[in-house]
């Protein structure tokens, strides 16, 4: 069975305790990133499997091994000269382009985005991080690691939740000025037209300035019923297959197709994808001010949105501030692509991978023009072509009307291109088969009429200069008249040094990758480079058609490597490269309410350093100096602030940046002349129940802060923008605290919600606002009142995933497990039959000690260590007179932890009301009992609180557990036929077997011990005796072939 290799990323709220999840279903996961990811290999119909889990939010293939990070996305796509890698400065970086993400929720936090995010439609979403990747790739500033640039570092970013039907283009197009729209997500498989197909197209066409960018997919090896059986035919959409819009495959950034891509061609037979980018490994941005490897198809179309956006600019730039015709970026993209894989157009790289400084440079050149065409017309185009060219591109393109719903053939507008050179010769446009068997889908394109795709290529090998003639003829043109854009591009014969250039700064601590472009893919190349100017030269020969190569320049300060390129007769070089050491270990030991300190280790052969500091949206130098450390003033108390240095070494040499770090947000080594600090909430506190008197708000305030603090405000503000406050007239000293309360507070607690809330404290003369409050969440139990309340188990069903110790596991009948995270961490589970591990458990339960009896427990396999878990019983009036608690648990195992039994009693927790329970008791079930009588009047809600032990091996239980007056006789299997009759002397009973055959009776005491056994023929009462017994409980358990029956003596 074929393997696949996948990432399996969690949602938020399991990222904690992953591995378990993973490794119930696919056993040797292995960590990946930092984020609670797992790597696996597992055959598809195991990795369904997992999916299936709800703790998983997605998967994505396994990206190849890292290389170097020298900014390789924007090299890579060859955006890298069209724009500095800083912002503001000149040339291209998407600054006034609005790009929507479609994803899955809130992107970031993150200074890299820093001024420029609009995301009112996901504030509340802040699942998933899958969104913050894909807009780092097309629009992140670098702000912290000044090598996560973007391919659009001052784009503007509308983020937005993925909807299948794509309902807001032209609304955020229209009211937003949004230009280019970004999906990473699937839509069916290879489904044809669609409903969502037409739309994409239709709105394209209605509004021609927009362009839709998708990822093909990443279901490279699966089966869509194209009819060529897997490995074709496998773009995930839908909306993916559109004509007028981008379907962008998954390269590595060495040229290489990753396996997952998705293949083309469309459910109709037309090219897809349209065009590749590197997306396998490239790193972006992930929530919390944190940095993720992206990849799949998902990490490689927003390098082509990324990319449209830049070109976007620049076309504004050049045509009075007016936007593109999305055709004419799109035919520019796609006639400027490096050809990868077979020559011309394929099924797997498109047209190719993307390049867009050759894209910009032909909208500089202005090299396009249009036409109108209608049925039946051959409008011409002429075309000089210069001498020397390597290649002649010309491509027509179109905007085709949306196709029929499922149509055979999803072309409305049937153009055809042809060429004829100067010596009147006749040149055909690429043609591909479409015959749905693997073989001819991977045959390279040929030259011929194309009757299905709304772009034709014609392209000619060492052209003859002179004019060239291009007609272009409206074959079937139903709605017409239509216009055809005309690109064209004179392929270069010498060889381009992509990256660095000329004066680039590298660090020393990296090996960057050198990249070239050459239209010669069979020659080999030399690699020269020279340390010293150009005064001594190192070479390699790399084979034909390497566009790459990896130079580690050791641990070496240079103000001139040169680099050189050499292939047959052409060659290319580039000089006035600067390697120079980068600042690490910066810090920040003081932070004041309006200044700060930082500090870093000197840099070898430093001689100076710039300091930076993040401003409204980048970073920005502020100073340059000689020492290594430096003092910011004029800051802000409540900030993003972010510092960062770069060295300078003599003559000039200038490094690269830091990474920059956080200023704290608490004062470091200073103090405010007043401060006043909210330090915990004392009441209420969770959990809490509907059936508890709300307790009044209070918590404790710290005077943080060198003088005396007279008279103070103090208050709650609730998630509705409800404010109470109070004004206190106490005075707290310099280092003391005071416990405050708001009893009028109204905290709007409904049952069966989540309700978090802010409580802030300030003196009169505040001089540090950043830390007057504090933020808790409650959650409000909806739980019933039950008395006398008597649960044995019985009624449950065991929990599923019984190996996962933090999974969650509903209960129910009066028993309420704690809400994981918020207030526990794990959950009491429903079992039977012994748990998992040998050495800790019980084997039995203790109504009928045997297998096929239910417990609860607490599962102490995986990363739960030291973790809690709560049980709420129902809550209770205590009515007067002898009440209690009683209830049996089961503690063995040598890494045991501790039993508590916690009471709510009007509102108010008291803690560990009886002697907690810790450490190994044996391999037996024990009585546990709690006088409830002195609580008479008050509503209580009993909790045990298990705290589990340091090692797997404390598997608590608990069972029988009963809240009643302690006399008389109570069954315990709710409507039993078992009848228990006092004879009137004490501790004597007639026990009255059920109707049916004759059966077997126990007696055990509340330790578990047996201490009466009988078999008794039907219809026959049995006498039993325990005036000689200890006072106390006893359980009667009657069984026969037709079940058991149980009940409880209270003697």
């Amino acid at each position: 069975m074929a393997t696949t290799h996948v990432v399996v990323v969690p949602w938020d709220d399991a990222r904690t305790n992953f591995q378990p999840v993973v490794d119930a279903v696919l056993r040797g996961s292995k960590p990946y990133g930092t984020r609670g990811s797992r790597q696996v290999s597992a055959s598809v119909r195991d990795l369904r499997r997992l999916l299936a889990d709800p703790r998983v939010q997605w998967m994505e293939p396994l990206p190849e091994a890292g290389e170097p990070e020298d900014l390789r996305g924007r090299a890579y796509h060859r955006v890298n000269r069209l724009g500095p890698v800083i912002p503001d400065g000149t040339g291209l970086d998407g600054e006034d382009v609005v790009v929507v993400v479609n994803d899955d929720g809130f992107v970031g936090p993150h200074v890299d985005f820093k001024g420029r995010t609009e995301q009112s439609e996901v504030l509340d979403d802040m699942t998933g991080g899958h969104g913050d990747m894909v807009a780092g790739i097309i629009g992140a500033a670098g702000n912290i690691d000044p090598r996560a640039v973007g391919m659009a570092p001052a784009c503007s970013l509308i983020i937005a939740p993925y909807l299948s039907e794509l309902p807001s283009t032209v609304t955020l197009h229209q009211n937003a000025d949004a230009m280019i729209f970004n999906s990473s997500y699937s839509n069916g498989c290879n489904a044809g037209y669609t409903e969502v197909t037409q739309q994409v197209d239709d709105e394209v066409v209605n509004n021609p300035s927009i362009m839709q960018v998708f990822s093909a997919g990443n279901d490279g090896e699966t089966d869509c019923d194209y009819g060529a059986g897997s490995g074709w035919g496998n773009i995930t959409g839908g909306h993916k297959t559109g004509k007028n819009v981008i379907a962008t495959a998954n390269l590595t950034d060495v040229d290489g197709l990753v396996g997952s891509s998705s293949r083309g061609p469309s459910a109709d037979g037309r090219i897809k994808p349209d065009i590749s980018a590197f997306g396998n490994g490239q790193q972006s941005n992930a929530p919390d001010h944190a940095y993720m490897t992206g990849s799949g198809t998902s990490a490689a179309a927003p390098g082509i949105a990324g990319v449209l956006a830049l070109l976007y600019q620049g076309w504004r730039s050049t045509h009075g501030g007016a936007d593109p015709p999305s055709a004419l970026m799109k035919a520019f993209l796609l006639n400027t692509a490096d050809d990868l894989g077979n020559t011309g157009p394929d099924y797997k790289y498109g047209w190719g991978a993307v390049n867009g400084e050759r894209a910009w440079r032909a909208i500089l050149e202005d090299r396009w023009t249009s036409v109108l065409v209608d049925d039946g017309q051959v409008p011409g185009v002429s075309i000089d072509v210069p001498a020397g060219a390597a290649a002649l591109r010309v491509m027509a393109y179109w905007m085709d009307p949306a196709g029929e719903l499922l149509a055979a053939s999803a072309l409305v507008n049937d153009i055809d291109l042809a060429a004829v050179d100067p010596n009147g010769n006749g040149h055909m446009p690429w043609s591909l088969s479409i015959d749905p068997n693997p073989t001819a889908l991977n045959t390279p394109a040929t030259n011929g009429a194309d009757h299905l795709n709304n772009m034709e290529q014609v392209m000619v090998a060492n052209p003859v200069p002179g004019t060239w003639n291009f007609p272009v003829y409206g074959f079937d043109v139903p709605v017409g008249p239509q216009e055809v854009f005309i690109v064209y591009e004179f392929m270069p014969r010498t060889i381009d040094i992509v990256w660095p250039g000329n004066g680039e700064r590298l660090a020393t601590d990296a090996t960057p990758r050198f990249r070239w472009d050459t239209p010669d893919r069979s020659t080999p190349v030399t690699i020269r480079y020279s340390t010293n100017g150009g005064g001594a030269w190192n070479s390699f020969t790399l084979a034909s058609g390497q566009r790459f190569f990896d130079l580690a320049i050791g641990d070496t300060v240079l103000n001139d490597l040169r680099i050189r390129v050499e292939q047959g007769s052409w060659a290319d070089e580039r000089s006035g490269i600067i390697t120079m050491r980068t600042p690490v270990q910066l810090a920040v030991p003081v932070n004041c309410v309006d200044s700060a300190l930082l500090q870093w280790p000197a840099v070898q052969y430093a001689e100076s350093y710039i300091v930076h500091k993040l401003g409204d949206r980048y970073m920005q130098a502020v100073d340059t100096i000689t020492s290594t450390s430096y003092w910011f003033t004029g800051l802000n108390a409540i900030h993003e602030d972010r510092f960062a240095v770069t060295a300078i070494a003599p003559g000039g040499i200038v490094g690269e940046r830091s990474i920059a770090i956080a200023r704290p947000h608490d004062l470091v080594n200073c103090m405010a002349s007043q401060d006043l600090v909210v330090q915990e909430v004392l009441a209420p506190t969770g959990p809490v129940i509907n059936c508890q008197p709300q307790a009044a708000l209070t918590f404790v305030v710290h005077n943080a802060g060198a003088l005396p603090v007279d008279g103070f405000n103090a208050g709650v503000r609730l998630e509705n923008g409800s404010i109470f406050s109070s004004t206190f007239a106490e005075s707290i000293a310099p280092g003391e605290q005071l416990t405050v309360s708001l009893p009028g507070a109204d905290l709007g607690l409904l049952p069966g919600t989540l309700a978090t809330m802010t409580v802030w404290a300030s003196s009169l003369s505040e001089a540090f606002i950043a830390n007057d409050s504090l933020m808790f969440s409650l959650y409000v139990h909806d739980i019933a009142e039950q008395y006398p309340y008597v649960q044995n188990m019985e009624d449950f069903v065991n929990c599923t995933a019984p190996g996962l110790c933090d999974a969650a596991c509903p209960l129910g009948l009066g028993l309420v497990n704690g809400l994981n995270v918020l207030e526990d961490s794990l959950d009491w589970r429903v079992d039977s039959a012994g748990t998992n591990s040998a050495g800790t458990g019980p084997d039995v339960d203790h109504t009928f000690g045997t297998s096929q009896g239910h417990y609860v427990y607490m599962e102490a396999t995986g990363p739960c260590s030291g973790g809690a878990a709560h049980l709420l019983l129902p809550c209770l009036t205590v009515p007067s007179g002898t009440v209690a608690l009683m209830f049996s648990y089961h503690m063995y195992g040598s890494g045991m932890g501790s039993l508590h039994v916690d009471l709510l009693v009007n509102g108010v927790w008291q803690m560990d009301v009886i002697p907690a329970v810790e450490g190994d008791q044996g391999d037996e079930w024990h009585p546990g009992y709690m006088d409830l009588s002195p609580y008479a009047g008050a509503v209580v809600n009993v909790r045990f609180r298990g705290v589990r032990g340091a090692s797997h091996l404390s598997d608590m239980a608990l069972d029988d557990i009963h809240i009643s007056s302690a006399v008389g006789v109570e069954e315990l299997m709710g409507a039993s036929t078992l009848n228990v009759v006092p004879t009137g002397n004490d501790g004597q009973y007639l026990v009255h077997a059920p109707a049916g055959p004759g059966g077997s009776m126990t007696v055990h005491d509340a330790l578990g011990a047996l201490v009466f056994q009988h078999t008794s023929i039907a219809g026959d009462p049995v006498r039993l005796d325990l005036s000689t017994s200890a006072h106390g409980v006893y359980i009667v358990a009657w069984s026969t072939s037709r079940g058991r029956t149980a009940a409880r003596i209270v003697r």
